[in-house]
């Protein structure tokens, strides 16, 4: 039996993020259609068949390590593997690192986890992320779509610093300024998070002119105002198949777009394999700050992109590859380093499915 690995997590409060799903459709394009079922990440122990399962384990570990490892009937390749370093103590049991010796080289998503994984005794190697080979189901070679913004980095948040109050305030003036300007990109902006209260459309106000503060830096307001925004925070509470949906229409947008800027890096990833430009939005915030997703998580897929890194309200370019100002027609291409990883991550998997055949 073949199974695909999701991350429903409806435990975990209303909001997904359906990034857990694309995941899910890296894996479900390989199995060409002769899956069975889903097995939930979250609740790996609770497998209750003595049928074999084959699953890819793709992904994010884990919010409940006393979950892992899978119960013996479950036949797991490991690849595209992240571990968030906050759980290291409660993930690296006796049974655990047992569990992956017997399946090693465990294929790493970024280098955080592989050197995690190695530093257990485990061999383990970088393979990127599985998204990377999207491409395989989706395609379009022309790229005539419009400019999609998915949830790029601005800092909003509730902890507030001298430099974030000064920004909401410039914030605030700009509306005051450039009433018409603002409210344009308000209906744009809002589409996909539309505030319900006075006190969320409020804070969405200064939210979209904070970003346009920051953004139109580096984007001429030819992208900026006739971009599509998206997000990958969806209803939790959805069924799985309305989820499968969602990000299914979701890369289909992706692989026709003119160009994707994101944070977001199953919207990054998925991109690069559609060979869709890309400018990937980083921060010191994320990298340094988030307790969930801190410590090397994008280590070794950073480099893929052609990327901003966002600090203090201000978007720098550390490698010099993109031009001071991107505009429509200067829409830069996208890095190739990625590619061998494409390759490697396609063998690989194949070479698991094929396996399971015989």
């Amino acid at each position: 039996m073949n199974s695909v690995l999701i991350c429903e997590s409806k435990g975990r409060g209303p909001i997904k993020n359906i990034g857990d799903y694309i995941q899910s459709i890296a894996q479900k394009q390989f199995w060409e259609g002769n899956d069975e079922g889903y097995l939930e990440r979250e609740e790996l122990k609770l497998t209750r068949t003595d049928i074999p399962i084959n699953v890819i384990m793709n992904g994010w570990f884990m919010w409940e390590p006393t979950q892992f490892p899978p119960p013996s009937n479950v036949n797991p390749f490991y690849i595209s593997f992240h571990l968030t370093p906050s759980k290291e103590a409660e993930f690296f049991t006796d049974e655990t690192i047992s569990h992956l010796k017997k399946h090693e080289p465990i294929g790493a998503r970024d280098l955080n986890t592989m050197q995690l994984m190695q530093k257990y005794g485990i061999k383990s190697y970088f393979s990127g992320c599985l998204t990377l080979t999207l491409n395989k189901t989706y395609y379009n070679q022309s790229h005539n779509g419009g400019v999609i913004f998915c949830e790029p980095f601005i800092e909003m948040g509730a902890t507030e610093s001298f430099g974030k109050i000064m920004r909401k305030i410039k914030a605030a003036f700009y509306w005051v300024l450039h009433p018409q300007k603002m409210q344009k990109l308000y209906r744009r902006y809002s589409k996909c998070d539309s505030p319900t209260t006075l006190k969320q459309f409020i804070f969405k106000m200064l939210e979209v002119s904070c970003f346009y503060q920051v953004y139109s830096e580096r984007f001429s307001d030819d992208i900026l105002f006739t971009a599509e925004y998206v997000s990958h925070l969806v209803d939790n509470y959805i069924t799985n198949q309305e989820k499968f949906k969602i990000a299914d229409n979701l890369l289909r947008k992706y692989s026709e777009a003119k160009l994707v800027v994101t944070s977001r890096i199953h919207a990054g990833l998925p991109c690069l394999a559609f060979e869709t430009p890309t400018v990937f939005i980083t921060s010191k915030v994320l990298s340094d700050t988030d307790t969930i997703r801190m410590g090397g998580r994008f280590g070794g897929l950073l480099e893929f992109f052609n990327y901003y890194t966002y600090y203090k309200g201000v978007l720098s370019c550390d490698n010099n590859s993109l031009p001071n100002r991107i505009t429509l027609s200067t829409i830069p291409s996208n890095p190739n380093k990625y590619k061998e990883y494409q390759v490697l991550l396609k063998r690989e998997v194949q070479s698991f499915v094929e396996n399971c055949k015989v």
